[in-house]
């Protein structure tokens, strides 16, 4: 949000500044001539520095600060810590003429940036909490199809009622249950606190990861997305809110949506000590190092997601960090090359995994 505005110049930009995409900014001062003559490798942009300042190579002061979880570069500017070190040539003298810029100059300008985010960022929510007041009767209606839609599979005879019931019962599944998990990651997303809403209760882990799997083979069969399969065995129960089921939710889903064709989709559980650990694998475009942080920041999609799912709106991995974090945990995420490209796009088998842990109980029976 703040890079946008800076890249609109919307904001003031007082010196030459690098966004986390690698926009560089001039700002009122513009480049220094030394960084455009002398340096065209730049390694300050992408090496890490601090808020009180790093020396570059030739130099010259370096500042890095955090705004909505991206980093944002000061670079070509002069601190006071390193004015002594400075090439006396003349060019360089003039070069940096009036580019005094203090850690405490650069502190406070990040400051402000982050207060205005974060005034931006609750008028939005609040306006985002108005529109959603209206739906709460339709929330509500949807909780009461989401339980006949489980007494009518209860009343199904077989081993497995899932398997066992009607095509009608499970489009009602299907139906109320994607409408409820639609309203609870709104509510998170509007409100993070919403995580820790209402006692935990006892879930088996099992029991959860198989009704959702099944669920997202009926959801994305008319999409042609890959069908999911689950593996292993616990029958391990803990005390977890009721948004616990955002995670592997959210972890199965973006696993189908960024899926190449002709992929899987495998959805293993293991037991670990007191804990059990969850793995959502798919094979599809490879994440780079930086994308593996970036895509659980609000609103990130790299390119190769819009390519591939250009209506995503990156919402869903945040949302599942957001009530990973409120468990106690947290959800993460490996990349291996696959050595293959698909137009123009690497290939990887991507990996999140999530440990569960907290209160745990023994389960009584599973599905």
């Amino acid at each position: 949000m703040i890079e946008s505005l800076l890249k609109t110049e919307a904001l003031d930009t007082p010196w030459p500044t690098r966004l986390a995409d690698g926009t560089i900014l001039p700002g009122r001062l513009g480049v220094n001539a030394i960084c455009e003559t002398k340096c065209a490798a730049q390694p300050c942009l992408t090496e890490r520095s601090t808020l009180i300042g790093t020396r570059c190579h030739l130099g010259l002061t370096v500042y890095e600060g955090r705004i909505d979880e991206s980093s944002i570069h000061v670079f070509g500017v002069v601190g006071p810590q390193h004015r002594d070190s400075l090439p006396t040539h003349g060019d360089f003298k003039q070069a940096c003429k009036g580019r005094s810029v203090t850690a405490q100059d650069f502190a406070a300008w990040v400051s402000r940036l982050k207060l205005l985010s974060a005034s931006v960022r609750r008028t939005r929510d609040q306006s985002l909490a108005e529109a959603l007041e209206p739906l709460h009767d339709a929330m509500r209606l949807a909780r009461d199809v989401e339980q006949l839609a489980e007494r009518e599979l209860s009343e199904t005879v077989g081993v497995d009622r899932f398997d066992s019931a009607s095509p009608t019962q499970k489009a009602l599944v299907k139906t109320s249950s994607l409408l409820v998990d639609t309203f609870d990651l709104l509510e998170v997303y509007l409100n993070p606190q919403a995580a820790t809403y209402g006692q935990p209760r006892t879930i088996e882990i099992y029991k959860l990861l198989d009704k959702l799997t099944k669920i997202a083979g009926l959801a994305r069969r008319q999409e042609q997305r890959p069908l999911v399969r689950l593996r292993g065995k616990t029958r391990r129960a803990y005390d977890l809110y009721e948004s616990f089921k955002l995670i592997p939710l959210t972890l199965i889903d973006n696993a189908q949506k960024y899926s190449r064709q002709g992929g899987s989709v495998i959805v293993e559980v293991n037991e670990v000590g007191p804990s059990v650990e969850v793995f959502v694998v798919s094979e599809g475009a490879l994440l780079s190092a930086e994308e593996q942080v970036q895509i659980f920041e609000r609103g990130y999609r790299s390119a190769a997601a819009r390519s591939v799912y250009p209506s995503g709106m990156g919402v869903g991995l945040y949302i599942a960090q957001t009530v990973a974090h409120a468990h106690g945990s947290m959800v993460q995420v490996s990349s291996v090359s696959s050595g293959f490209e698909i137009a123009g796009i690497a290939q990887g088998c991507n990996t999140f995994s999530l440990i569960v842990k907290g209160v745990q109980h023994s389960a009584t029976h599973r599905r």
